[in-house]
């Protein structure tokens, strides 16, 4: 998947993640990690919807990385979403060994 315009937080946040050593610049915390790259409308998300993205994306990965720019300032998560992710936390990922969620969040001013 090729970056689009308006790509300004999730794909550089990529690149810290699984940049390759090259000898001219820096690496990333997990050079040589596989990366599946999921493009989805957060606006138009409901609970299951994401509920069915992470259980699918478990099945893939042992770590998802929630970079989704900028969101809502106060957005308390619903019991449903937060078992499934505790669910997955503990025994999803590829291995079964745990499904590691990483939220980042960008602040301004």
């Amino acid at each position: 998947m090729s970056p689009r315009p308006g790509d300004y937080h999730g794909t550089p946040c990529l690149g810290v993640a699984v940049a390759e050593g090259n000898g001219t610049g820096v690496v990333g915390v997990a050079p040589g990690c596989s990366l599946v790259a999921v493009r989805f409308p957060l606006q138009t998300m409901t609970d299951a919807h994401l509920i069915g993205m992470f259980e699918r994306i478990s099945t893939l990965a042992d770590v998802v990385s929630c970079s989704w720019g900028f969101g809502p300032a106060n957005a308390p998560m619903s019991s449903p979403l937060a078992a499934a992710m505790t669910r997955l936390a503990a025994s999803g990922g590829r291995r079964g060994k745990g499904l590691i969620f990483w939220f980042i969040r960008l602040w301004s001013g």
